[in-house]
């Protein structure tokens, strides 16, 4: 039998769209806390994380100190009552102190709750304090109103956090009357209450939960996910590692928030493999104004491997810095979290020379990417962009809606699931998670994502997935980026509006794209007679884009709508 980047390949071509990652490979079995523990042991002196910051000096963080800081804030949490099993809650923006404090946090067999704000009133974070029960919450201070709010609600006695115990609250920048200063708490704890906590450490379990984190919303409404540490570990190291060839030789640009998924990526490689991170301020690379500053820290750090958004790949390669040509370290970019534009991936190869592609596919819900393409492996295939094989011990189905799995080269909903890696939450009785993804899976096993189930188009008794036919719409040649959005039709409920962001030095028209769309889609021998060519076209200087950084398909539906002078 085959084997691919540790998992046996089936034996002859599928004829049903499942595929289990069988593997010889061990699965890791240490918590987040002694990855660290080791990895400072071995490089103690090594740079582990560094963090840059517009107008300020770089932060640089070796191993041995965030071993030492981390170790001093678990003793110090243990010594104000937090203990194995508690809920502690990160309110902290992208800084080394945000990882001296998770993993002070894993160091007690604790589990960090990752927050961000959304509301100005501070509303969601305190339902969200609540819901999970957190005993503690460190929180960035820097005289913000809203920081200020949230404060000086959490010191009320009448805030209705006090029904689980007054929560210890710890500032991180400036202090607050009233709270526990972050730099305060490193000295609070003894030699011996330190000892009692590195001793205790490797009692600790690796299928305890380590971070709650939120999803990105593209299921809807943000909701908490349990992960634990051994769901972390396997699927960042197999991802990254295995499949995305990162080692200690390495040094990883990740822009993602630190409470989100994507940047708890970072950590985890960092901590598993002696990996060098480089972080920033998320805002930085999402505002599309600062691209140079970006590059000098990928060129100035010797970046290897990078997360690149779509919208990050724009930036550098529409920027008119010569910086990008004169960096020679990066090689490989980690992509996913939706689809990908294949134009822009062969336009950053056209600027980083040999340059090698992960595309990584998975979910909070099951802790991490588990479906990869190795960075030998081609990121389209038969015209198609794919996101690979699963990675060791994961399992990837696709269904209809009555939940039979699908033949091959048949679109279906995604299903995922691995040992231990589903949050229990969202497992169905056979330990599957429902993505809410529609996709397709050829006879060798790789998948291929074309977008949610709730993003197809209903027009008339067809059911059209959106990604097919955006692949096809931007393989014009004065295309820059095209999405495909459903508009109301009276008679057929649904018909397609192409939206199209056309090149610089482009011109295109609705009478262009139609004469193109002629020679391109066909009605004829079509299931209801009728072409695939899009009805509408309207056209856009940018994509309507969410916090964070991927497409706001109802809010571009809405604009079309909009052009269109169409009502709901």
């Amino acid at each position: 039998m085959q084997s691919r980047c540790g998992i046996t390949l089936p034996s002859k071509p599928l004829t049903k769209s499942h595929i289990h990652g069988a593997s010889g490979l061990p699965l890791e079995t240490l918590t987040l806390a002694e990855a660290l523990e080791n990895t400072a042991m071995e490089y103690p002196k090594k740079e582990a994380i560094i963090y840059h910051s517009i107008n300020k000096a770089k932060d640089v963080m070796l191993f041995e100190e965030w071993q030492s800081k981390s170790r001093k804030i678990g003793a110090a949490l243990k010594k104000f009552g937090i203990n194995r099993g508690d809920n502690v809650a990160i309110l902290v923006p992208n800084c080394n102190e945000f990882l001296i404090a998770a993993w002070g946090v894993l160091y007690i067999g604790a589990t960090a709750v990752c927050l961000s704000y959304e509301l100005k009133s501070g509303e969601d974070i305190f339902d969200k304090i609540k819901s999970a029960k957190c005993r503690g919450l460190f929180i960035y201070y820097d005289n913000s109103p809203m920081a200020d709010r949230v404060l000086k609600r959490a010191l009320d006695q009448d805030n209705g956090l006090h029904e689980i115990g007054k929560p210890l609250i710890i500032s991180i920048g400036k202090s607050f009357d009233g709270t526990h200063s972050f730099d305060n708490l490193l000295n609070i704890p003894s030699p011996a209450e330190v000892d009692d906590v590195i001793k205790n450490m490797f009692k600790l379990n690796c299928e305890d939960n380590a971070f709650i984190a939120l999803t990105s919303g593209s299921t809807g409404t943000p909701k908490t996910v349990n992960m634990n540490h051994q769901a972390l570990l396997n699927s960042f190291y197999f991802s990254c590692s295995l499949k995305g060839g990162m080692d200690e030789k390495s040094v990883f640009f990740n822009d993602r928030p630190l409470s989100w998924l994507g940047g708890l990526m970072l950590p985890v490689c960092v901590v598993k493999m002696g990996t060098t991170g480089v972080s920033i301020d998320t805002s930085t690379t999402v505002s599309g104004t600062q691209t140079e500053f970006i590059l000098e820290c990928m060129k100035s750090e010797g970046c290897t491997h990078i997360i690149a958004m779509p919208y990050l790949m724009y930036d550098i390669i529409h920027s008119d810095s010569n910086i990008k040509y004169s960096i020679t370290s990066l090689k490989t970019i980690i992509v996913g979290g939706q689809k990908i534009p294949e134009n822009l991936v062969q336009r950053m190869r056209d600027i980083f020379k040999g340059l090698t592609v992960a595309n990584v596919y998975g979910s909070s819900e099951i802790g991490g990417p588990v479906v990869t393409t190795a960075i030998s492996d081609p990121l389209v295939v038969d015209g198609r962009v794919t996101v690979g094989f699963p990675i060791p011990h994961a399992e990837v189905k696709l269904i209809d809606e009555n939940g039979y799995i699908v033949p091959i080269n048949q679109p279906g909903e995604v299903c995922l699931r691995g040992h231990n890696w589903v949050s229990k939450a969202f497992q169905d009785e056979h330990g599957w998670f429902h993505t809410g993804d529609i996709g397709e899976m050829d006879s060798a096993g790789r998948l291929y994502i074309f977008g949610r189930c709730k993003d197809m188009i209903k027009r008339g008794t067809l059911s059209i997935v959106t990604g097919p036919l955006e692949q096809t719409l931007a393989t014009n040649e004065s295309i820059e980026g095209v999405y495909v959005v459903g508009v109301p039709d009276e008679r057929l409920y649904e018909e397609i509006c192409a939206c199209i962001e056309v090149k610089p030095d482009a011109n295109l028209t609705a009478d262009d794209m139609r004469s193109w769309c002629d020679e391109v889609f066909t009605a004829e021998g079509t299931a209801d007679g009728i072409s695939m060519a899009p009805k509408y076209f309207v056209f856009v200087d940018s994509f309507p884009l969410r916090p964070n950084g991927k497409l706001d398909r109802g809010q571009l539906k809405t604009l079309a709508m909009a052009q269109l002078k169409m009502s709901v």
